[in-house]
């Protein structure tokens, strides 16, 4: 699985914090457009979890030929 992006973060009174996602791609069409709605996960070294959800839209933007 890819790690998560610098920029994802997360603070916790434990010191160790990892990252996980899952894409939803249920709203992409046969053209592989629409929405991915990302769900990003933040376990401490406890496994207590908090979760948000990133929404990333997809389109093709080049002009046919």
């Amino acid at each position: 699985m890819p790690t998560a992006p610098a920029d994802v973060t997360a603070t916790d009174n434990c010191d160790s914090i990892r990252f996980t996602f899952q894409d939803d791609t249920t709203d992409l069409d046969m053209c592989r457009e629409g929405m991915v709605f990302r769900t990003w996960y933040a376990f401490d070294a406890g496994d207590l979890v908090d979760s948000c959800v990133q929404q990333i839209t997809l389109e093709d933007n080049t002009p046919t030929t």
